[in-house]
């Protein structure tokens, strides 16, 4: 999430520390601020698998749709709020989605959620949007060099072969 709030914070030319994640405590103000959430990820399809033979490396890589919670907080939140669902469909915002290879797939309408907060009007908005993107892992796997493979018929006839770099040797019983 890291990189979403810094491609927040950049297209919408907001100062350090302005965006950051919803858990994390931070004094409030009079200075607008946008927390990210990360609420959910679903999967898309299955994943998939390929193995490098050189390395002994299996990469699984799977397509997932995130949704994400923003809201922002102070004067002017909704209008900020608005500000950011025509930045994230500039140039600016597309790139910097391809960038950390996403893309948006759908944005919600922008929610008024301002009130009375305490003894003040507190202005607060909020959307979420669906991010597209993939989740890749790599893991150490060996490859066999050698294992016995058996095969069965229904009438008692088996047949066992033994498999390794060099040999292949079968008894049939």
């Amino acid at each position: 999430m890291t990189g979403l709030r810094n491609l927040i914070r950049a297209v919408l030319s907001l100062p350090d520390k302005t965006v950051r994640d919803a858990d994390m405590a931070a004094p409030t103000g009079a200075v607008s601020f946008v927390t990210v959430r990360k609420m959910t990820t679903q999967e898309v399809g299955r994943a998939r698998r390929d193995f490098d033979g050189v390395t002994e490396t299996e990469r699984i890589v799977k397509s997932a749709e995130t949704t994400v919670s923003l809201n922002t907080y102070g004067n002017n939140a909704n209008v900020l709020m608005e500000k950011l669902t025509v930045m994230f469909q500039s140039s600016a915002g597309i790139q910097g989605m391809k960038a950390l290879k996403g893309g948006i797939l759908r944005m919600s309408p922008v929610r008024n959620l301002s009130g009375v907060a305490g003894a003040g009007q507190e202005e607060r908005a909020q959307m979420d949007i669906v991010i597209s993107h993939e989740h890749k892992v790599e893991v150490d796997l060996q490859r066999v060099d050698q294992g016995d493979v058996t095969a069965s018929t229904g009438d008692g006839l088996t047949a066992t072969t033994h498999i390794d770099e060099t040999t292949i040797i079968t008894e049939h019983t």
